[in-house]
């Protein structure tokens, strides 16, 4: 009796995931094509294909569907550093970037990427949310940073917050270009990425060693880095 109950209880909490994600993923579609103001509760419900009384039984507004929003695109985030791999920081950061802009590929990505920067400039709220998603994938780079600076295999950059901002600028940059560019591929920008990694984070000189710039130097830097992204 007790494995039945356990098993329904699980049951229900699956289906309850799914339909919040469902919903989430129906919001996201119609910010793509609207924007944050275009996009109802009423519109909503309607590309999630559930009444409002359905939709309402798991966001009690359209501000918890974009914090919900917020969330999913900082969880999705964490699921590009997590399928990074193994490897070093250049061969993992080449992978993120891989990963990421053919992510930005799939319908509506680049759109929903645009809206929320845009209401980001007019909405404060929406700047919090997403500024703090912001904030976990600097702290995930920040991380990988401090392995390699331990292990000795990159310098550390003169700013690292700046080069962080560097390239995921040009992540962001070449996405919106793709969606412009048919000719603009994931594998053709893809050379210019490892460039670009290589040089914002150069390896390190032989003439240097891991316990000069390595764990000491990492820890100092995420201490620095921390408080500024930890929203």
């Amino acid at each position: 009796m007790t494995g039945g109950v356990a098993e329904a209880q699980s049951v229900n909490e699956a289906g309850t995931v799914s339909r919040r994600q469902q919903i989430i993923e129906a919001a996201k579609r119609r910010v793509a094509r609207s924007g944050f103001h275009g996009a109802s509760m009423h519109e909503i419900c309607a590309e999630a294909g559930m009444s409002p009384g359905a939709v309402y039984r798991y966001f009690r507004s359209k501000d918890e569907i974009i914090a919900a929003i917020a969330e999913d695109e900082q969880a999705r985030t964490g699921a590009l550093f997590g399928a990074a791999g193994e490897g070093s920081f250049h061969e993992r950061m080449l992978r993120i970037g891989r990963l990421f802009l053919r992510d930005m590929a799939n319908p509506g990505r680049v759109a929903l990427m645009a809206e929320i920067m845009a209401e980001s400039l007019r909405n404060p709220d929406v700047a919090a949310l997403f500024r703090a998603s912001e904030g976990s994938c600097r702290q995930m780079f920040a991380n990988m940073l401090q392995d390699a600076l331990a292990m000795g295999e990159v310098e550390l950059p003169v700013d690292f917050d700046v080069a962080i901002t560097c390239v995921m600028a040009a992540g962001e940059g070449l996405a919106f270009r793709m969606a412009t560019d048919p000719t603009l591929t994931p594998e053709r920008a893809e050379p210019m990425l490892k460039a670009l990694a290589g040089g914002l984070f150069p390896p390190m000189r032989a003439d240097r060693h891991p316990d000069v710039a390595g764990a000491a130097v990492a820890g100092s830097l995420l201490k620095d880095v921390g408080p500024a992204i930890q929203l």
